[in-house]
Formats: C-alpha cells, sequence, structure tokens
C-alpha cells in the first residue's frame, strides 16, 4: 500500500509539473506510475482523468504497433471504469472498451476480448455504436476458424442495415445482379470513380465495412453470394460515394472479371482499387485489398516475382496497423508465389517458420492450416525423406492432417493437400500417383461445387503440373479412353492463352507442355526446339526450377531418342539448378537418373 502510494504521488507530480509537451514524451512512464496506485484515488475527477490518460497511452502505443503495452494500458483504464459510467461518461467507456476489443484481437487474446465484447454489447446504446464490437467479433470469428458463424453474424449485422440477401443464389439472380451494376457504371471511367464524392452516410460506411468483410469470407466459400456481395459494395460506391472500403469492393469486382476472362476491366478495376487506397491514404486496407488485387488479378499483367514482393509489403504494413489476420494472409500468399517463382528453398522455409509462429502466437488456425502444409512440402523438397510424395516429415503428419481438415470439412484445404502431393509425385517420377491426386481433387471438386475457385486467373500447381502428368500417362490409355490426352490438351490451349496475355508469366511454361506434346507424338524436331525455348525463356524470367524441370525434361527426351551425351549435359545443367533452387531431394532424384545413362 505504501509503495503504491508512492508511485501515486510520483505520477501526480509528473502530471502537475510537466508541460503538455512534455507529458505526450513521457506519457508511458506517467500513466504507469499512476496505474500502479489507481485503486486509491477517490476523487471521481481525478478518476476519469486517468482513465483518459490510459486512453491517450494506449492510442499511442497502438501508432507505434506496440498492441501488448496498449492492451495493459487500456485494460487498466477500463479498471477504473465503473458500471455508471456507461451513463454518465458514455463516449469515454465505449472508445476504452472498443479500441481494448481491437488490440486484444491483434494480439490474439480471444478470451479477454470475448469479456470485452460482451459489456459493449450489454452496454452500448445502438447498432452504430455496436458496430465496431460487432467488426472485431466476426474479424476474430474468422481468425480461429469459424467462417460460418463469421458469414452468419455478418449478414445479420447487414441486415440491420437494411442490406440483404437471398437465401439461395442461383445463376439468373447473379446475371440479373451483374447486369444492374454494369447499367449503374454506365457512362463511368476509373477517373470519375476515383474522384468521386467521400460516403458519408454513416450506416452505409458501416454495411460497406461488413460487406468487406464477407466478401473475404465467401471467396473460397459461397463463392454465388460472394458475387453478390461484392456487387452491392460497387453499386453503394457509384450512389453513394465512396470510403476506403470501396478499395476492396472494387479489388473483388476485379476478381470476378478475371474469373470471366475479362482481363481488361480486371486490370482496370484493380488498379482503381489499389488508386482508391492511395486516395484515402488508408494504409489499414492495404492488406486486404493486396490481398485481392495481387492474390487473383495482378499475376495477368506484371511479373510473379513482383506480385510476391506486394504480398510481403502487405504483410509487413498489416502487422504494423494490426491487421494481423490479413497480414497472414498475404504470408500465406507470399509462400505461395514464392513457390511458384523459384525463390532459394533453405531462405523461403525459414521465413515460413517464422509466419507460422506468429500464427501460433495469434491463434489464427486458418492460415496456420495452409502454412504448415506448404512448410512440410517445402521440406520435402529440400531434405531426405522416406517417401518425398508424402506430406508427413517435420511439420505435420499427413494422415492426421487429413483426419482434422475432413473432420473440419475444410474441402478447400483438401484440395490443396492433393495437389500439393500431385505436384510432388509428378516431380519424382510417381506418374500414376499423380493423375490419381488429380482424380481425387475433381471428385471432391464435384461434391462440393460450391468450394471451387471457379476460373479464377492464378498462378497454381493445378495449371502447369496437371498437364503434364496427364501427358505421362496418356500413351497408357487403352481403346478409345482420352481422358488424359483431353486433359493434357486443354491445359496447353489454357496455358498458351495465358501466355499471350502475361508472357512473363507463362510462355516457358507453354513452351515446355508443347515440347512435352510434341516428344508424345514424335515430332523429333518442334521437341527439341521447344525444350531449348523453355529453358532459355525460364531462365530470362529468372523461373529457377522450371528451368531445371525444363531442363530435366530435355533430358528425358535426349535419353528417349538416343542422343545420351546431349542426355547427361541437360542432367548435369538440371541438378545445378535444383541445388540452386535448394530442391537437394530433387536434385539426388537426377542424380540416380543420369547415372541409369
Amino acid at each position: 500500500l505504501e509503495k503504491d502510494s508512492l508511485h501515486l504521488s510520483i505520477g501526480r507530480v509528473i502530471l502537475r509539473e510537466a508541460s503538455a509537451a512534455e507529458l505526450e514524451d513521457i506519457i508511458f512512464v506517467a500513466v504507469d506510475q499512476l496505474g500502479r496506485g489507481q485503486y486509491l484515488v477517490t476523487d471521481e475527477k481525478e478518476r476519469i482523468e486517468l482513465v483518459q490518460l490510459n486512453l491517450r497511452a494506449g492510442k499511442k502505443a497502438i501508432a507505434s504497433s506496440a498492441f501488448l503495452p496498449a492492451s495493459v494500458f487500456l485494460q487498466e483504464g477500463i479498471h477504473s471504469l465503473q458500471t455508471h459510467d456507461w451513463e454518465t461518461n458514455y463516449d469515454l467507456s465505449l472508445e476504452m472498451h472498443s479500441l481494448c476489443a481491437e488490440t486484444l484481437f491483434a494480439l490474439g487474446m480471444y478470451a479477454d476480448l470475448n469479456t470485452i465484447l460482451e459489456v459493449i454489447f450489454t452496454f452500448g446504446r445502438n447498432l452504430h455504436d455496436k458496430c465496431r464490437a460487432y467488426y472485431t467479433f466476426v474479424n476474430a470469428l474468422q481468425a480461429q476458424g469459424n467462417n460460418k458463424s463469421a458469414v452468419v453474424t455478418s449478414l445479420k449485422v447487414l441486415s440491420q442495415f437494411g442490406v440483404s440477401f437471398p437465401t439461395e443464389v442461383n445463376d439468373g439472380i447473379l446475371e440479373e445482379a451483374l447486369i444492374e451494376t454494369k447499367e449503374i457504371l454506365e457512362g463511368t471511367t476509373m477517373d470519375l470513380i476515383k474522384n468521386k464524392c467521400v460516403m458519408e452516410d454513416k450506416h452505409t460506411v458501416n454495411a460497406m465495412k461488413f460487406l468487406n468483410t464477407v466478401a473475404m469470407l465467401l471467396f473460397f466459400g459461397n463463392q454465388e453470394l460472394g458475387h453478390l456481395v461484392t456487387f452491392r459494395m460497387v453499386q453503394l460506391s457509384v450512389e453513394h460515394g465512396v470510403c476506403k472500403e470501396s478499395a476492396l469492393g472494387f479489388a473483388s469486382f476485379a476478381v470476378i472479371f478475371c474469373s470471366m476472362g475479362d482481363l481488361q476491366n480486371a486490370k482496370r478495376f484493380a488498379k482503381l482499387a489499389i488508386s482508391l487506397v492511395e486516395r484515402f491514404k488508408a494504409k489499414e486496407c492495404i492488406a486486404r485489398v493486396y490481398c485481392a488485387v495481387y492474390g487473383f488479378v495482378a499475376d495477368c499483367y506484371e511479373p510473379l516475382q513482383a506480385s510476391q514482393v506486394s504480398h510481403k509489403t502487405a504483410y509487413e504494413i498489416g502487422m504494423e496497423c494490426g491487421d494481423v489476420l490479413c497480414a497472414m494472409f498475404n504470408a500465406v500468399q507470399y509462400t505461395s508465389k514464392a513457390i511458384n517463382s523459384g525463390i532459394n528453398l533453405d531462405d523461403l522455409a525459414g521465413e515460413t517458420k517464422g509466419y507460422l509462429k506468429q500464427m501460433k502466437e495469434h491463434n489464427l488456425t486458418g492460415p496456420l492450416l495452409q502454412t504448415t502444409l506448404r512448410l512440410q512440402f517445402l521440406l520435402n523438397l529440400i531434405k531426405s525423406s522416406g517417401d518425398p510424395t508424402e506430406l508427413t516429415g517435420d511439420a505435420m503428419n499427413q494422415d492426421e492432417f487429413e483426419a482434422a481438415i475432413v473432420q473440419k470439412q475444410n474441402w478447400t484445404m483438401l484440395k490443396m493437400m492433393h495437389s500439393m502431393r500431385m505436384f510432388l509425385a509428378y516431380l519424382f517420377g510417381r506418374y500414376q500417383l499423380a493423375v490419381d491426386m488429380i482424380e481425387v481433387t475433381d471428385e471432391i471438386n464435384a461434391s462440393h461445387p460450391e468450394n471451387r475457385v471457379k476460373g479464377a486467373f492464378r498462378i497454381s500447381l493445378e495449371a502447369f503440373y496437371m498437364p503434364l502428368a496427364a501427358m505421362a500417362v496418356m500413351d497408357d490409355e487403352k481403346g478409345g479412353d482420352c481422358k488424359w490426352k483431353n486433359v493434357a490438351n486443354d491445359g496447353i490451349h489454357q496455358m498458351k492463352a495465358w501466355a499471350d496475355i502475361c508472357p512473363w508469366n507463362f510462355l516457358h511454361k507453354y513452351e515446355l507442355l508443347v515440347a512435352e506434346m510434341a516428344f508424345h507424338e514424335g515430332d523429333i524436331q518442334t521437341a527439341a526446339v521447344a525444350f531449348d525455348k523453355a529453358i532459355s525463356t525460364a531462365e530470362e524470367h529468372r523461373f529457377v526450377h522450371e528451368q531445371a524441370l525444363a531442363c530435366e525434361r530435355a533430358a528425358v527426351f535426349s535419353s528417349a531418342i538416343g542422343n545420351k551425351t546431349t542426355a547427361s549435359d541437360y542432367y548435369k545443367q538440371s541438378y545445378d539448378l535444383y541445388m540452386q533452387w535448394g530442391a537437394r531431394q530433387k536434385a539426388n532424384n537426377i542424380m540416380k537418373q543420369l547415372g541409369a545413362i
């Protein structure tokens, strides 16, 4: 008691003697001293002043991304509040609790968060005052993997804002909504939208916040409803003015155009989304908007390596702003793009372990599953294991992982796991296993069509390795069965379309597919030219892992036509490139193939 009284006295002296500028510099010290003896304060005015100081200290800590000390300051301030303050000091009580909830969410402290939210839901006077709390609650549900509950809660809140959606969405409803949205946009330009007046109606702005969240939640879920949500965001932005949340609306609109194959409009609306973030200086929206733009659209107009950098930037900014969930989604997308762009696997595995640690610290179930899967995928390429096509090792156990995600009915994650196994099976020459994985993925898509990413323009393992795997087994097809040949031809056709749009990302892939098909059809001259083109283009565009693959396949081709010396040279190049990538397990596999000739 005596020590606490002394600390309180020191804090009072600081408050009395320090100028306003000096107090701002030493506010953490002042609040710490006062907080140690705040329970001794009996004067009502002084008590409220201490709460206000805790709020100032909390805000200052948040501005420096110091969320843990911020949570301490804010919770101490809340402890000094009394129930009657919800009547006499309502705005202060609401701000303290709302900001504290957001800070606890950023830290992944969900038990404490729920306690604070319950107070807001009890004492908040109206929907507008509770909106921040509901928004934090929904994001916390998503972070913990409770996406369905997050969607249901968001839709309930939106209905109170007068924004509702049909319980079932069919193609007719989607077509009608798209036509309505295009009619609203008719006569506008990207510049006109960018410079529209600012959305002022509070109900509409709050609705946009929840529409943003639902759009993110539904991308890998009920995409039809997600499209309606996106159309509504675009309509509200054109009719009521733009706000920082409009950026994700137009980014999601770009994703939809991309899925429809309208890449010109996809690029236009993606760039509009970025420009709105810049107009509103909405640093806090970067992680969310970049997830959509660089995750699903930018691959059609800029090098994959650039998107990879954008995701890393968005991760860093998201963590700084406290948008930990979207920051980690960008980390997930960064690891995916890094794998596909051929970054050194040792470096990437180290970064991935760092992201995984943060996800565990913040209890982020969704990103954690994806990152665990990718880390094991990386480790299978890096170091020796019993079976490189089995995703079991230091990071996870494949059977246990599969059982867990099936129990949670996480079909998107299940497809991702089988896609990664398909890649590994092809890479290590297990071609029948590779096509088996394709068939399993097809079965999941057929059973759960609502979770299928329909036509999204994305670089993925399937887009390239599925036709490669199909060509590896199509010579074994009997009778009139042309299933795998059709898969191969469809893949080549798709890759040609993408290569025409963005040669940097796709041309070397297309050239390798052409080479493989020519090889299987016995067109030796075309195959030889196409293999060399694939190798040189992959090198020029800095895709070292796919340059390694092209050299390996050229070696197989050369060996098959009896040119053992050339085959040996290609295998040696392939070995060096796989080692440069960091795929030592695969490099060892190359040495075995080299020894066989």
